[in-house]
């Protein structure tokens, strides 16, 4: 017969988080060039000191795209 525990779950404050900023520098006609920056993830503020492999379960993700803008009186792409 076997048995087995599990170690006691890392009591921590969590913090969620997600911010988006983006901007559309125009160009001649109706032609432009868009930046947009993300920033996601989540922080717990205590860190398990007894596991090696992952000390730290939050995590932390940011992107920045640009790319061809076009915009008229009817369409925008």
């Amino acid at each position: 017969l076997m048995e087995r525990t599990l170690p006691a779950p890392t009591d921590s404050t969590f913090l969620s988080y997600s911010a988006t900023a983006e901007k559309t520098v125009p160009l001649k006609g109706h032609h432009g060039v868009q930046v947009r920056g993300v920033l996601y993830g989540n922080r717990y503020t205590e860190k398990d000191k007894s596991s090696a492999a992952m000390p730290d379960y939050g995590y932390h993700n940011d992107s920045l795209y640009a790319g061809y803008a076009y915009a008229d009186a009817r369409s925008s792409f």
